[in-house]
């Protein structure tokens, strides 16, 4: 080995004579490559070609090898390091963060190899036929960018792919009974945890299993509920001998208490740093009449002053609600009173800001289904929850919440609608007591209103956002897709309510036709035979994992089968299964 300081061969860690650096070696790989370097130059020097020319190039070749491979022995070791003293999540942290800087720049790097082959190759046409050393000489810098290239496209794949893996959540299958949850994402079934014992979060799909404080009387609570990571948790406890709700926010350093009173709570939205907002509901009479409904909000924050170093702020937004919907991406609360009054509240910036009077109702955007209704969630967390819908008297208005203002949709009218508004393509669809009809919706203006046609008794419809496709159950039992106004038909004999969106999937879908549940991967897909559906109608339990699909058959029962109806097998009679987290 070759000391990098001074100059000096020798063997062993550490150069003897000026004392450099210590080497650190896989001693098996550096024999490997050595052993591979000396049988390269003994294959080159022996080696031999007739022609002085050529012999004179391979000489050439020979003393500009041993130059550089003489330089090239000092970095033997190069890359060579020990992992077990790497820390995984500052690598993490550092692939995240250049991730996006390699997706930046990886189309500037393209763009400038591309200018730059093709300076290199009008360079190689020039000088073609006058000088041949100089016309191969042109070509290395082209054959190393290409080599440059290559192993920059590589690590940017290497990049991506290991922070996608290092990011990604660990999504499994669990199934559930009467009191106990069970992983089966392996062939084995796997016991998690007591039902009792899991938390989940607002999505109903990431759950966890966290310490409860002391002070909290488990066994008596009536609502549990997580923050996305964890970090915070909420529980409505009820007395029954006082008649007394308590509601709970507790972490592993802290416990709380937002509320205690006699109403009940029911959590819309909890984050991860301790915010809660939350409705009250009076209960008038052990027969479930209720009386008035309020909207408030609490916030765990730090106050040195406290024993335990945090206080709970709560704040009353509503005190006569009549809807709330809650965009968390946007920080924004879409409320509606019982007096008609119509405002959003910035609960991160404590701000209101009025919106319309004597409104009638508000249909927000869905999470699930990416419509406007009535009955949408009250939670919205995706990036594209910044619009809603509302009504007074006939008339419809449409407002984004960047703005609060509203824009009147003329000629579309109504009660008790369902909205699809495709920004795309510039259309608004809506149904109304089972008439499905659309218009062009551009620059704030109502243009080309046509009715399609009437759907089914059960309304049945499901909007495919990613392409932009409405597709709905007929009065005629036909399956229809509408696309920017136009109707496509898929299939008949389609028995209506039966029209699902297969879970964890963007446009698979799944339906009973003529006694038979089918499954197609998207609507220009050959249908595929699941089972015999029998007097089944309700098919949105249907969903995908790991390319086999999970059905609920006509005896109740859970099944699976491949992608193409085949290989079906039974699991059993199971409460739920879904596609979540599990986050200790």
């Amino acid at each position: 080995m070759i000391c990098a300081k001074c100059g000096t061969e020798y063997e062993g860690s550490q150069c003897p004579k000026c004392d450099g650096p210590v080497i650190k070696i896989n001693n098996s790989d550096y024999l490997a490559r050595r052993k591979a370097y000396e049988e390269k130059q003994a294959k080159l020097k022996r080696k031999e070609v007739p022609g002085k020319d050529r012999t004179d190039r391979i000489d050439k070749t020979e003393k500009k090898d041993k130059k550089t491979h003489a330089s090239k022995s000092k970095n033997y070791d190069e890359g060579v390091f020990d992992i077990t003293k790497v820390d995984m999540n500052q690598v993490a942290d550092k692939l995240k963060k250049g991730r996006d800087l390699f997706a930046d720049s990886k189309d500037r790097f393209a763009k400038s190899l591309e200018k730059n082959a093709k300076k290199n190759n009008k360079q190689a046409d020039e000088n073609t036929g006058i000088k041949i050393r100089k016309a191969d000489s042109s070509g290395i810098p082209y054959k190393k960018a290409g080599i440059a290239a290559a192993v920059i496209l590589i690590l940017i794949t290497v990049v991506v792919f290991t922070v996608d893996i290092i990011t990604k959540k660990n999504y499994n299958i669990y199934m559930s009974d009467e009191s106990k949850i069970y992983d089966v994402s392996s062939l084995d079934s796997r016991y998690v945890c007591d039902k009792s014992g899991a938390i989940f979060a607002l999505d109903d799909d990431t759950f966890f299993t966290p310490e409860w404080p002391e002070g909290i009387d488990k066994d008596n609570s009536v609502l549990n509920v997580s923050s996305p990571k964890g970090s915070y948790f909420a529980t409505d406890v009820y007395d029954s001998a006082a008649g007394m709700y308590t509601l709970y926010i507790w972490s592993d350093d802290v416990c709380l208490k937002a509320a205690e009173n006699t109403y009940e709570h029911n959590v819309y939205f909890i984050s991860d740093k301790g915010t809660v907002i939350y409705e009250e509901t009076e209960t008038i009479n052990d027969n479930g009449k209720t009386g008035v409904r309020m909207l408030s909000m609490a916030e765990v924050k730090k106050d040195k002053s406290k024993d335990d170093g945090y206080v709970c702020e709560v704040n009353t937004i509503e005190r006569s609600l009549n809807q709330a919907y809650v965009y968390s991406s946007k920080d924004i609360i879409v409320i509606l009173n019982t007096d008609g009054r119509l405002y959003q509240y910035d609960y991160g910036r404590k701000i209101t800001t009025e919106v319309d009077l004597y409104v009638d109702s508000v249909s927000a955007l869905g999470s699930s289904t990416g419509m406007y209704m009535s009955g949408a969630e009250h939670l919205n967390a995706k990036d594209d929850a910044d619009s809603y819908i509302y009504t007074v008297s006939e008339n419809t208005y449409y407002v984004e919440t960047k703005t609060a203002k509203a824009t009147l949709l003329k000629g579309v009218s109504g009660t008790g609608n369902m909205y699809v508004y495709d920004k795309k393509n510039d259309y608004v669809y809506w149904l109304s007591n089972k008439k499905l009809s659309c218009a062009r919706f551009k620059d704030g203006e109502i243009s080309d209103i046509l009715f399609l046609e009437n759907t089914g008794n059960n309304m049945n419809m499901i909007y495919l956002a990613d392409t932009q496709e409405l597709i709905y159950i007929n009065d005629a039992a036909q399956l229809i897709k509408a696309e920017k106004g136009k109707k496509t038909f898929i299939t008949e004999a389609v028995k209506d309510g039966s029209l699902s969106l297969v879970k964890n999937t963007d446009e698979a879908l799944t339906y009973i036709s003529n006694g038979k549940q089918y499954y197609i991967k998207n609507v220009t897909a050959s249908p595929v035979v699941i089972c015999e559906a029998g007097e089944l109608t309700n098919t949105s339990n249907t969903g995908i994992y790991k390319k086999k699909i999970y059905y609920y058959g006509a005896d109740g029962q859970l099944y699976t089968c491949n992608l193409k109806g085949e290989s079906q097998n039974v699991i059993g009679n199971v409460e739920r299964f879904f596609v979540g987290s599990y986050i200790r």
